[in-house]
């Protein structure tokens, strides 16, 4: 009854079971004192998300919501935060209050105090960077079929754009190099730029500075809706006249007009990997670090 009540992760209790007892506890309105039964274990069942804003996208919420559901049904509760910078030894003293079992960063760097501070509490820390289980999602195949999708439209001068941005360049970096070969001779390489006048300036003076560039595959939906905009401010013709092609297949891509064409990743597979190494870690059994593939779909739409 007590692994029912107390949703015991890795508990084995039969369905009919399980339900019976939660029927009865409701009936008699027994609520558990999770605060006791975490006092006694020295630790929760919350699970403290970490993401650095930068990487705030709509494709990471929906990401963390996918994990979420799948933390929930080993009975863990997930708490989210997000920061801008390294996080520091008070801030992870603040948090270790909550005894999480377990800290997963999303793009965030934690100083040596902060690691030291969750290493005392005996919180397991899952990131990029610096982690007790480190996680690592490879970006080149994104740019691999960013590329391909605009080859396939017979695209001749094809241009990769990617955010200008520091805190992002470890995370972005794959997607140069895989970029590179996946064009060949019809690659004009990979620029780097912010995310507003800089951008819209750079792309409405291609047909002049780099007037071979047909195509550009950018760094995710947000950044290509810009571009596309202001492509078509200046009168160059999408796609006719330079094809485009975004990240992540956000909702609204598909309400604009032209539609925006997209890469869509399929990210099932590697938020079970996660959840299962939050889930072990949780328990105590550390695994090793997680390399994580998605599969990539190519979704034509009228920028291309």
């Amino acid at each position: 009854m007590s692994y029912v009540l107390n949703a015991t992760p890795g508990a084995r209790v039969a369905e009919e079971t399980r339900k019976r007892v939660l029927a009865t506890a409701d009936e008699l309105g027994y609520v558990p004192n999770m605060a006791a039964a975490d006092l006694r274990r020295g630790t929760s069942r919350i699970i403290l998300i970490v993401i650095e804003r930068q990487r705030a996208a709509h494709v990471i919420t929906e990401f963390m919501s996918s994990i979420a559901d799948a933390l929930r049904e080993h009975g863990f509760t997930m708490l989210t935060l997000q920061v801008s910078g390294d996080v520091t030894g008070e801030d992870a003293r603040s948090w270790a209050t909550l005894r999480p079992a377990v800290v997963f960063s999303v793009g965030t760097r934690f100083s040596a105090d902060a690691r030291k501070v969750f290493k005392r509490s005996k919180v397991v820390l899952i990131g990029e960077y610096d982690a007790d289980v480190r996680w690592f999602f490879d970006q080149g195949p994104i740019a691999a079929a960013g590329a391909q999708a605009l080859l396939e439209r017979g695209r001749n001068g094809i241009l990769q754009i990617l955010p200008d941005d520091p805190s992002l360049a470890e995370f972005t970096a794959p997607r140069v190099a895989a970029f590179v070969e996946a064009t060949g001779s019809r690659g004009l390489g990979t620029v780097h730029l912010p995310l507003g006048p800089a951008l819209a300036a750079f792309v409405q003076e291609l047909p002049t500075t780099r007037p071979e560039c047909d195509g550009l595959v950018v760094h995710n939906d947000e950044y290509a809706a810009l571009v596309v905009g202001a492509l078509l401010d200046v009168g160059i013709d999408v796609p006719s006249r330079i094809s485009v092609i975004g990240v992540d297949n956000t909702p609204w891509g598909a309400w604009m007009r032209p539609a925006l064409s997209t890469l869509s990743i399929v990210s099932s597979p590697f938020v079970a990997a996660l959840a299962a190494a939050v889930v072990a870690s949780a328990a105590g059994e550390h695994g090793s670090d997680l390399r994580l593939d998605g599969t990539i779909s190519i979704i034509h739409r009228q920028t291309t």
